[in-house]
């Protein structure tokens, strides 16, 4: 097992419903001199996950412990103790290696279809059908469940679908939820299409807590987690969570956005080093 990086690590509350092994146990816990809060020893129990090569961490239940200390003065002694907060973890390895079939499209919409086909498409399910810039329309709902309430945007190509891309405001409200939220739809992809094949970029960080030292709390601008899938015959599927943040002195203002897209491009050249799937 390879170290990998800590955002490649996926934190799971409940067994997830893919191929895996467990492979042994993490335990953190504060310690006398600090008192790091929930979200820290879960980032902590994330940390020691990556560097073993865990593909994902199952948070199995507390680690906690007593601390006690005592002292003597002018003849009374007294003792004091202090419970040291902790988690118990799960190192997960995740064992499907197979080539997964590839997308024919996304959101209900496939791949190969004329723009009159997905207009009438559109309508039937009551959505509502504008065009865009050039080759662009947009559909202002999906035609299958997505899990979020997507706006679509429809690429064509040659006058035949080619990208289809899955808009969406994350449902919840803070940066715990909406990890969370990227979370699932990554599992949900993943059983579909396996493994992705990369990723990249950094998940908003919690910055409403009293100790939060983030690097990325004290920074204005807009930053992105990215997750690929691609195949050989020229399919890709991208899952993006993009949040912007300003901070006006102590106060951080964000707005966030979950873009799911899928696209047909030209196959890969026989020469090419195609993607397998068999690690991130």
């Amino acid at each position: 097992m390879q170290p990998r990086p800590v955002e490649d690590v996926e934190v799971f509350l409940s067994r997830p419903d893919l191929p895996l092994r467990e492979v042994g146990m993490i335990e953190v816990q504060q310690d006398v001199f600090n008192h790091a809060s929930a979200s820290a020893l879960v980032g902590e129990l994330r940390r020691v996950a990556a560097q073993t090569g865990c593909d994902g961490v199952l948070i199995s239940g507390a680690n906690d412990g007593v601390f006690g200390h005592g002292s003597v003065s002018d003849g009374y002694g007294s003792m004091h103790t202090r419970t040291l907060k902790g988690y118990r973890g799960t190192c997960l390895v995740f064992t499907d290696t197979r080539q997964h079939e590839a997308p024919r499209g996304g959101g209900g919409f496939v791949f190969g279809t004329d723009v009159a086909t997905n207009e009438a498409a559109c309508a039937r399910a009551s959505r509502t059908w504008s065009a865009g810039e050039p080759g662009k329309f947009t559909c202002s709902g999906a035609l299958a469940d997505v899990g979020m309430n997507a706006k679509v945007v429809l690429g064509f190509c040659a006058d035949h679908l080619c990208s289809v891309e899955l808009k969406a405001v994350p449902k919840g409200r803070d940066a715990a939820a909406w990890r969370s939220e990227l979370r699932e739809l990554r599992a949900a992809l993943q059983r579909k299409y396996g493994r992705p094949a990369g990723q990249e970029g950094v998940e908003p960080p919690d910055c409403t807590s009293g100790d939060s030292v983030a690097e990325l709390c004290f920074m204005s601008g807009t930053f992105a987690r990215a997750i690929r899938w691609g195949w050989p015959t020229g399919e890709r599927i991208e899952l993006v969570l993009s949040f912007s943040q300003q901070r006006d002195g102590e106060v951080v203002y964000r707005t966030s956005e979950i873009l799911v897209s899928y696209k047909k491009g030209a196959p890969l050249p026989q020469t090419a080093r195609a993607s397998t799937h068999e690690g991130l």
